[in-house]
């Protein structure tokens, strides 16, 4: 089973074939979008790429919307962040009829920030996630997300917590902002992460034996971190099978993020 995780940027608007492009280049079974948005535009990417969709928005609005796209049927599908006050953002819980049987998909949109008082708003945003895993499910877990955070176990993390700014780049896509990116440095955030490994979920990025070390998902502004990142339940993480970023000049356009896909054997 291939699985994707992609964040759209400003919920892809103009931007939705070369969207639908990249997304078919990668060929997963479940893609998780998100910073969606905009309904049409999930609507309209689900249909070209002739997937099963499920589009969760916030309780606050429009911003940070995540959805679900799947070639299998989605049996089941909550929209998180209108019924749970904890999510800043969109968040759903869903489970997914795949040919293995049922996969459990979560997915969030973890509230941005860097101020002192960002990084435990998401802590508590991901101790809610958490809690919609069904541990004695029959079915593995995944877990996906733009976290808004750094791995800070990766090398290219250590490699860039030093308070030096980034310089400011020209836009990929149309409408990008730019800017000089906040200053990694020792207060980076990185709590949210670790809050997840603490409760034994795998991040595949790291666990995959072909990694590449230096794997990234922004391409704008620090490029070296990776905010987007797919988990799996510890006691599915045998299943994983190859994990890669999906890098190209269409991508680079398409979304100020590279997409994320692994490989699982269920």
């Amino acid at each position: 089973m291939r699985v994707m995780i992609y964040n759209i940027f400003e919920g892809g608007q103009g931007r939705v074939d070369p969207l639908c492009h990249v997304i078919r280049s990668a060929a997963p079974h479940i893609a998780v979008l998100c910073d969606t948005r905009i309904d049409e535009n999930v609507f309209a990417i689900a249909r070209k790429v002739s997937m099963h969709f499920f589009q969760a928005k916030s309780h606050a609005g429009a911003s940070g919307g995540v959805a679900l796209l799947s070639r299998h049927p989605i049996s089941e599908a909550v929209n998180l962040g209108v019924v749970d006050p904890r999510f800043r953002n969109a968040a759903l819980s869903a489970s997914v009829d795949a040919p293995c049987g049922p996969v459990q998909i979560l997915a969030v949109q973890l509230h941005a920030g860097d101020s002192a008082g960002d990084e435990p708003i998401r802590i508590g945003e991901v101790h809610a996630i958490l809690e919609y895993y069904n541990s004695s499910g029959a079915g593995p877990g995944l877990l996906f997300g733009d976290f808004s955070a750094a791995h800070a176990s990766a090398p290219t993390f250590r490699a860039i917590a030093a308070p030096t700014p980034t310089a400011p780049i020209s836009p990929a896509i149309p409408g990008q902002r730019v800017g000089a990116s906040p200053t990694p440095g020792p207060n980076a955030p990185v709590s949210a992460i670790f809050e997840i490994l603490r409760a034994n979920w795998v991040d595949a990025g790291s666990a995959a034996a072909n990694r590449d070390d230096a794997a990234f998902t922004p391409t704008d502004r620090q490029p070296p971190l990776r905010r987007d990142h797919i988990f799996i339940d510890p006691a599915h993480a045998h299943g994983l099978a190859g994990y890669g970023t999906l890098v190209n000049p269409l991508a680079k356009f398409a979304s100020d993020h590279y997409p994320i896909v692994a490989d699982f054997s269920f």
